[in-house]
């Protein structure tokens, strides 16, 4: 599951392969029946309003020294409170120092009895994305900044949906979600039951239950306390990043640091958010992930595959009958004419087919009328007209002649 989750924060592809969950069309068209799945989805409320603020004004007619050696810097500082437990920005406006976005996990001020703890981020309106530091720019923004907060948490959640694949192409037509968070009540013994009111118009067959053992969710809680905790910060120097905020010591240090980074200077797939609405796009890929990791897991535990129906491309010959009446009728009518010469010739006694050597003499002569000259042989044709059982009959025979001058 960490592996899905880091691909679908620092892989840029467009196509996110990391969502499409695994299957297999031998054909590269298939269609499936609804299926009913348990699946993460992620929720956001922006708290911008429950930021408190305190200032810090030093004198501004001496020299501007370090606070260590006893002067107080001009420091605006920006909070979330909640518990005892608080996550601060400070923005140090006279020698550009400070905090300037930081995010972890503290009680909620939003969402309670959550699944997951609930993650908290405080950066300055419009600074997420870009780049922050740089020789020949200023700090506009550092010095007037507008401050934005968020809080986001993850829950579980059954989807029913109608999968299926054309032209080697996963998609997805979503049926019904059924999303009601988890409390007290969901935990039976050591797993959280989910229990949507559905029938197998929605892929819920009888006895279904869709359920995480509390073992997983415990490790969940610990990689989310770990590695969404960190801060970034400016100065002098340039910008850079910390793992930890000061309150969480289970921080994943290189993975919350680049995860930070990640947040406050790239894009993230599907998001153009700049302001604290960039979590939300986080939450949204990392819960789609987690989504991905649980279906395709292998353990002996998961449910069995769905079977679905192959397609497959065949040729089929189709006949318009209106298109082929026309011919049929010109053949018929041509039957009909041969048909009717025939019984027409026979009642006149006229011989239906020709086989007479007139109509061939002139095959013989040269088709531009010249006369033979020399020795070339010539053809005569002889005939004799007679009669022979009531008919007029033509005979003759062809000789051969040398002319000569």
């Amino acid at each position: 599951m960490k592996a899905t989750i880091y691909n679908s924060l620092f892989n840029s592809d467009s196509s996110k392969s990391w969502s499409i969950p695994r299957y297999t069309c031998s054909t590269g068209n298939c269609t499936w029946d609804p299926i009913a799945t348990l699946e993460i989805r992620a929720s956001c409320a922006n708290i911008t309003d429950k930021l408190e603020y305190e200032f810090h004004h030093g004198p501004k007619d001496q020299v501007h020294k370090r606070n260590d050696i006893g002067l107080q810097p001009n420091y605006t500082f920006s909070s979330l409170k909640s518990g005892g437990t608080n996550i601060t920005a400070d923005i140090e406006t006279t020698f550009l120092d400070g905090t300037l976005v930081i995010f972890g996990s503290m009680p909620p001020l939003v969402y309670n009895d959550t699944f997951m703890p609930p993650i908290q981020l405080i950066a300055p309106d419009g600074l997420l994305g870009k780049q922050l530091w740089n020789l020949e720019g200023d700090f506009f923004m550092v010095r007037d900044p507008k401050m934005q907060a968020i809080e986001c948490t993850v829950y579980p959640a059954v989807r029913s949906f109608r999968p299926r694949v054309t032209e080697g192409v996963y998609h997805e037509e979503t049926l019904e979600i059924w999303e009601e968070r988890p409390t007290k009540d969901f935990w039976r013994g050591d797993r959280c039951e989910l229990h949507p009111p559905w029938g197998p118009e929605k892929g819920v067959g009888p006895g279904k239950v869709f359920a995480i053992g509390m073992r997983s969710v415990q490790a969940m809680r610990y990689f989310f306390r770990g590695f969404f905790t960190g801060q970034g910060d400016v100065s002098a120097t340039g910008y850079f990043y910390t793992s930890t905020t000061g309150f969480r010591t289970e921080a994943i240090g290189y993975a919350s640091a680049d995860l930070m980074q990640l947040m406050v200077l790239s894009n993230i797939t599907g998001c153009t958010a700049s302001s604290v609405e960039k979590l939300h796009c986080v939450m949204d890929n990392v819960a789609t992930a987690m989504s991905k990791a649980m279906r395709d897991d292998e353990s002996s535990s998961n449910l069995a595959t769905t079977d679905g129906k192959a397609m497959t491309s065949l040729t089929y010959v189709s006949i318009h009958w209106q298109w082929i009446v026309l011919p049929v009728l010109v053949w018929l009518l041509g039957l009909v004419t041969l048909l009717g010469t025939m019984w027409k010739t026979r009642r006149a006694m006229i011989p239906t087919w020709k086989n007479q050597t007139i109509p061939i003499i002139s095959l013989c002569r040269n088709s531009h009328n010249e006369t033979t000259q020399g020795d070339q042989a010539v053809e005569n044709e002889r005939v004799r007209l007679y009669e022979s059982e009531g008919k007029m009959m033509l005979s003759g025979q062809a000789s051969l002649l040398r002319s000569t001058e």
